[in-house]
């Protein structure tokens, strides 16, 4: 007699946490998988075909190319430039010398110290103040 028995195959993801000194630049290229930045300081260089990125308490500059997915930015202050192609940009941020359009976004949160510009393709990109 057969038992009934539950077979479940999961996908097996990576996973990495890389601590990354101050004040560094860093280059990131993921073909699929997502990205979680937390407490940059420095200069990043970010690239994703296929998947999410989290960018919170930014202390430096982040440049950001992705093709498909969502952008989540969660910010203390900042410069602004975001693009999408096919995607949308929506902020609750009340920005300076703001740009605004469906699909972009160009302006400034309080003080333009730090900088994040993002430009995708098939991605949405979301920016909100940052609550600790």
């Amino acid at each position: 007699a057969f038992e009934n028995k539950l077979c479940v195959i999961q996908p097996e993801f990576t996973s990495y946490k890389i601590l990354i000194p101050k004040n560094r630049k860093v280059h990131i290229s993921i073909e699929d998988g997502n990205i979680n930045a937390h407490n940059i300081i420095g200069v990043y260089n970010i690239r994703l075909e296929r998947g999410n990125i989290d960018i919170s308490n930014l202390k430096g500059e982040v440049f950001i190319e992705i093709n498909i997915g969502n952008v989540n930015c969660f910010l203390n202050e900042g410069s602004i430039k975001a693009k999408t192609n096919l995607g949308f940009v929506k902020s609750d941020l009340l920005l300076e010398e703001a740009v605004i359009g469906p699909n972009e976004l160009v302006g400034t949160y309080k003080n333009p110290t730090n900088k994040i510009n993002i430009k995708a393709i098939r991605a949405n990109i979301f920016f909100t103040r940052l609550t600790n």
